[in-house]
């Protein structure tokens, strides 16, 4: 149970943070009542079939040796799939860099529009305090980085017991307004969501690009089970995080039906004036603490990445006696530091910054369903007619994937610019290395260095 608390803290915070900006970037006009619900049944759906059922229950089921992410399906392919072509096996090492890289990439962007969105909620009961959200996301996204050196479980112990309270507010609020508009409740019918495409015709296609934004975080929910081990981060998933973000979508798609005009604040205007302040200060606290997800999934990966001869070798602090993939990598936490403050500086808002966010971890989705169909195949050796099933998520990451691309000229090019770097550094890194092994071996020189 306390692995699970801590895992709210490190694990959960960017899906915990969604309901604060995905229903505003979803709709530029008042909605009709049968659009806000349409809109929320597919945020609904989408967190069933992405985070629930492709996540919680299948990929999570691919660790090595306690470790997830992308390089744990790759080491699973590599050194389990006496099958596979030599060629194969470069692909797949190939696409892991890709994915890591992706990543990486989001690690910059998540932890901008986390904080950011929680920060603006000043400026909208106070419009002259604008100017000063930029700064104040800037200062305190530096502080989350300094105390990275901390540790996980520190860290997380403080945090944890934050993001619970959170996550009890979210379906307290949504459960509320609920009441007062129970008709919110008709988005649980897939069908609502089915209407919203049938109603909008081809237009409605590119909104799955905002609706996406609610599975955010799936990606970096993977790469922290080293961290926390699955157990507890399903334990989380099931009995908080699910309930309370599925209510407060819900809630906020009440108050649409009910006050259609606040469709660009849907998340503040559910909540009960007597409540404003304290829903800030905790939705400041949990988007500081959704930065957490990415970066401690970040270490990970880098630190998976080295294993494999991926990376040039980081310093890797161990922060935990108990727990071995709790671990702090200074030069990534400071790389990110740096593009993360110069996202936050050049987009300078939430909805800027949306732009920009969902590219690379939609791109993330569909490597991670390739490879895990590629697992059942040739490491667990599932039959093939048994395999096809799982193209059905491959085929609705595909679907998001067309749409989120139409984010690229209105920002979506700075994540895959950011991303290109980190896969830059491993692909140079991983050449060189390759031939330095095949010119020492040419020439016979022995990799142990010599006493001087």
């Amino acid at each position: 149970m306390l692995l699970s608390l801590n895992a709210l803290g490190v694990v959960y915070g960017d899906i915990g943070t969604s309901p604060l900006y995905v229903m505003n970037t979803i709709f530029h006009d008042p909605p009709s009542p049968v659009d806000a619900i349409g809109a929320c049944s597919l945020i609904i759906w989408a967190l069933i079939i992405m985070v629930t059922l492709k996540y919680i229950v299948f990929i999570m089921s691919a660790d090595h040796h306690n470790e997830g992410g992308i390089f744990a399906l790759c080491s699973l392919l590599i050194k389990k799939s006496s099958s596979m072509h030599a060629t194969g096996k470069k692909v797949v090492i190939v696409l892991g860099m890709i994915g890591a890289s992706l990543l990486l990439g989001d690690g910059a962007i998540t932890p901008a529009i986390s904080v950011i969105s929680a920060i603006e909620g000043m400026a909208i009961a106070y419009p002259g305090l604008t100017q000063y959200v930029v700064p104040i996301t800037v200062i305190i996204l530096v502080l989350l980085f300094l105390a990275q050196p901390l540790g996980t479980a520190k860290v997380g112990t403080f945090f944890g017991p934050i993001v619970f309270v959170w996550f009890g507010f979210l379906f307290g609020i949504g459960v509320y307004n609920v009441t007062l508009e129970p008709r919110a409740l008709y988005a649980f019918n897939p069908w609502e969501g089915l209407s919203f495409f049938v109603r909008h015709g081809p237009a409605s296609y590119f909104t799955m690009g905002s609706i996406f934004l609610c599975v955010t975080g799936m990606e970096a929910m993977f790469a922290d089970m080293g961290h926390f081990r699955k157990g507890p981060i399903r334990l989380a998933w099931m009995t908080v995080v699910f309930p309370a973000v599925v209510f407060n979508y819900l809630g906020q798609t009440a108050v649409l039906i009910l006050r259609p005009e606040v469709y660009s604040s849907p998340f503040y205007s559910s909540v009960p004036h007597s409540l404003y302040w304290l829903i800030f200060a905790l939705a400041t606290l949990a988007g500081i603490i959704a930065s957490q997800a990415i970066i401690t999934g970040s270490f990970s990966v880098i630190s998976q990445a080295i294993w494999l001869g991926l990376s040039p070798p980081f310093q890797i602090k161990q922060t935990s006696t108990t727990v071995e993939g709790q671990i702090f990598i200074p030069t990534v936490n400071w790389t990110l530091m740096i593009a993360t403050i110069g996202v936050v500086c050049g987009f300078g808002s939430s909805e800027a910054i949306s732009h920009a966010y969902g590219v690379t971890v939609c791109t993330n989705e569909v490597l991670s369903s390739v490879l895990f169909f590629l697992v059942l195949k040739y490491s667990w050796r599932v039959q093939t007619w048994k395999c096809l099933p799982f193209l059905l998520f491959l085929f609705v990451d595909g679907s998001f994937w067309g749409a989120i691309m139409a984010k690229l000229p209105h920002g979506g090019y700075a994540a895959i610019i950011l991303s290109l770097i980190f896969f830059s550094v491993m692909m140079i890194w991983f050449v060189g290395e390759k031939k330095l092994r095949t010119y020492r071996k040419v020439h016979n020189i022995s990799t142990r260095l010599e006493v001087l």
